[in-house]
């Protein structure tokens, strides 16, 4: 019932309950992580969405965070992706953006480093 007869795809995973504490979104540019904020549900939301009412804190990486992206560098950046956003929930990669990864308004706000600067620059170094 829920692929409405197989019409539709769905896609499950496991349930973390780290993700009530919220997920860390890291972004990702040639290869290394430029910085990560921490996305919070809104309430009455179990999802850390901040285009639907969820709000972001700063967030600083931990070693298993930067595991992670060492894990993911060389695939990004053969596969030609400069610049992602990964999403990490209680130590566990759960999602890898390359279309529009968001969170960099964040990070400046929180940061006040210009990271939007840092990104053209690479973009204009490898062009």
């Amino acid at each position: 019932e829920a692929t409405h007869h197989e019409a539709h795809w769905i896609i499950a995973q496991e349930y973390l309950n780290a993700a009530l504490e919220g997920d860390k979104r890291i972004l990702i540019l040639n290869g290394k992580p430029l910085g990560a904020i921490l996305r919070l549900h809104a309430d009455g939301s179990e999802l850390n969405n901040l285009d639907q009412g969820g709000s972001a804190l700063p967030a600083s990486l931990n070693q298993r965070d930067i595991d992670i992206c060492n894990a993911l560098s060389d695939d990004l950046v053969s596969g030609g992706v400069f610049f992602a956003g990964i999403d990490v929930i209680g130590g566990m990669l759960i999602e890898v953006n390359i279309t529009s990864p968001t969170g960099l308004q964040e990070m400046t706000r929180f940061d006040g480093v210009p990271y939007h600067e840092k990104i053209i620059a690479s973009t204009e170094k490898d062009c």
